[in-house]
């Protein structure tokens, strides 16, 4: 797993990556969708799912935050 530090887009809007790295990454399908030989654990979605409303409140936030509301 790989977390980046801040990082700045053409649009100077700041980012930070985090998830598998290129060497890494296109191992996590195989746990994810599973094998002949294994059931799909699917935490991609899980995680995605469990993040989501967090997300979305520190976006609305910094939305409010930018807005001056």
């Amino acid at each position: 797993m790989v977390q980046t530090g801040l990082k700045k887009d053409k649009d100077s809007n700041s980012m930070v990556d985090v998830g598998f790295n290129k060497s890494q990454g296109w191992r996590a399908h195989f746990p994810n969708s599973g094998t002949s030989q294994q059931a799909p654990q699917k935490f991609i979605e899980k995680s995605r799912d469990r993040a989501k409303p967090v997300v979305l409140e520190v976006m609305k936030s910094y939305m409010r935050k930018g807005l001056n509301l």
